[in-house]
């Protein structure tokens, strides 16, 4: 049964994203700006600190994994992709780029990102200080 629902949520998602694609050239035929993004933008993402990592989470329809680039250093988080949305008679291409401060500095060896289902989870730990010794010099 839980196949059955998760082959009729992807096909629903495919017909959303092709209706959106549509709509959006038949926007373009008059003129008009697109109806729908089918991309994401910054504030469709949520970022929590949980005191030890930064989540960051959100919805990304219509593309699959090997259409995003996610990349970070210790202070920075960023996010792009590139959809195509493609009809008999158009192509269109669509892309997006998001770039976040972050609060802390974090550890870059162990940030993990998944991507199911349209579901982004990204998990930044926070770099942990190495300890400052304050050490008493002598004077010769």
């Amino acid at each position: 049964m839980s196949n059955l629902r998760l082959w009729r949520s992807q096909e629903l998602k495919k017909m959303k994203q092709d209706m959106d694609c549509m709509f959006d050239n038949i926007c373009a035929e008059f003129g008009l700006p697109p109806l729908g993004a089918a991309l994401p933008a910054a504030s469709k993402l949520s970022i929590r600190d949980t005191g030890e990592a930064l989540q960051v989470s959100g919805t990304i329809s219509g593309l699959k994994p090997e259409d995003l680039d996610i990349s970070v250093t210790e202070k920075t988080l960023s996010i792009s992709g590139k959809a195509v949305c493609e009809t008999a008679t158009t192509k269109e291409i669509r892309s997006f780029s998001n770039q976040f401060q972050l609060p802390y500095k974090v550890d870059t060896d162990n940030a993990q990102a998944t991507f199911e289902n349209g579901e982004l989870t990204i998990t930044l730990p926070r770099l942990q200080e190495t300890e400052k010794k304050h050490v008493r010099l002598s004077i010769r």
